[in-house]
């Protein structure tokens, strides 16, 4: 009779032993899992941090070009403006005249620089 009563929890103990070997390799599984993913995201959280850095700086040098690129259309406009201007002036212009009349407009566009640099500021 008393086998009878044991054996039974006997093969119940060993089940039971079963299940908890086969969670436990299975804990041990997601465990591994986990810190391969945990290692992952760190790297994966650097990567994406000196991309936003990479993101910010390109973001700044573009702004800068583009202002400089902006800069230099509104020179090269004046600057055609007063090469329209010279083949307006008559052909008796002597040499001494036209280069005072070119450092003229050299101080002009400093001056225009200046305020419109003043202007953005």
């Amino acid at each position: 009779m008393m086998q009878s009563k044991v054996k039974p929890l006997h093969s119940k103990v060993s089940e039971t032993s079963s299940a908890v070997e086969h969670a436990v390799g299975k804990l041990s599984s997601m465990e591994s899992k986990l810190k391969d993913l945990d290692e992952r995201l760190r790297s994966l959280a650097l990567a994406y941090e000196e991309a936003s850095i990479n993101k910010c700086r390109q973001y700044e040098l573009t702004e800068t070009l583009d202002s400089q690129l902006s800069q230099a259309a509104y020179f090269e406009q004046v600057g055609k403006q007063y090469n329209h201007s010279i083949i307006l002036l008559p052909a008796t212009i002597h040499k001494a005249n036209l280069a005072d009349w070119s450092l003229n407009f050299l101080q002009y566009l400093l001056i225009v620089a200046r305020n419109k640099f003043i202007c953005q500021v």
